[in-house]
């Protein structure tokens, strides 16, 4: 998996979750609340929106529309970190771990890599 592909999977994982959530909101009967939503265009890529949330936005409860854009940036955490794990796996399957920003594997090969003894490390981390 990619970079460009883990983006991909971010957006296609929040469409799917943004339109979920905007079904919910509809069978509740908070349409408007629904209308409001960020990311219609990812759960929606068909529909004519030219701007989604402007008229929405002055329909809707406000108390209503903060708890929904609550759970939708939630829903967009969960997508990344959903995407994150799997590009990570996939790293890992490949053995490029050491690719991981921050990452022990990243932070202990440049160690190696810099002449460090291993059991020097070791010994420093215990």
């Amino acid at each position: 998996m990619t970079t460009a592909d883990n983006f991909s999977k971010v957006e296609g994982d929040l469409g799917f979750l943004i339109a979920c959530f905007r079904d919910i909101l509809i069978e509740q009967g908070d349409g408007k609340i629904a209308d409001a939503l960020p990311w219609r265009r990812l759960a929606e890529p068909d529909a004519d929106l030219a701007d989604p949330a402007a008229e929405a936005w002055a329909d809707a409860d406000s108390e209503r529309l903060t708890q929904a854009y609550s759970i939708a940036l939630q829903l967009l955490t969960q997508a990344e970190e959903n995407a994150v794990a799997q590009l990570r796996r996939s790293r890992e399957a490949q053995g490029r771990l050491g690719e991981d920003g921050g990452s022990w594997e990243q932070v202990l090969g440049r160690l190696a890599d810099g002449g460090l003894d291993p059991a020097d490390i070791a010994g420093a981390l215990s």
